[in-house]
């Protein structure tokens, strides 16, 4: 129904999206020598993907200060501040990142073991 012709379009939409970075992926690994080896597949886990910090950031700023300024005042640390009220008020967007970030990575995963293989210049 109505509901698989979503599903198959989001489908058409991530392959597309998917293959419009193989091209640029591919040229900046050739420029870099990394053709061939692992390192496009563990060097991109390095760094944090835009939305999950964007999301994060998100979060941050619902978090108002004066929960921050009140735990100064009771005396607590800044390590307490955060591992006792910051923390648990982010769980939220802690938890909902890998939701995002797990097919994002997958997808990407999938281009640079497509690019391992060589491609004749």
């Amino acid at each position: 129904g109505q509901y698989t012709a979503k599903v198959e379009a989001a489908s058409v939409a991530l392959g597309d999206m998917a293959g419009a970075i193989d091209s640029p992926l591919y040229g900046v690994f050739k420029g870099l020598g990394w053709i061939g080896t692992l390192k496009p597949l563990w060097v991109g886990s390095f760094f944090a993907g835009a939305f999950n910090v964007f999301l994060l950031r998100q979060f941050f700023m619902t978090i108002p200060k004066d929960l921050s300024e009140a735990a100064r005042i009771d005396g607590c640390s800044e390590f307490r501040i955060f591992w006792q009220i910051i923390l648990p008020l982010l769980m939220g967007g802690i938890v909902t990142a890998p939701f995002f970030a797990i097919p994002a990575y997958f997808i990407t995963y999938r281009v640079l073991l497509s690019l391992r293989k060589k491609k004749p210049s």
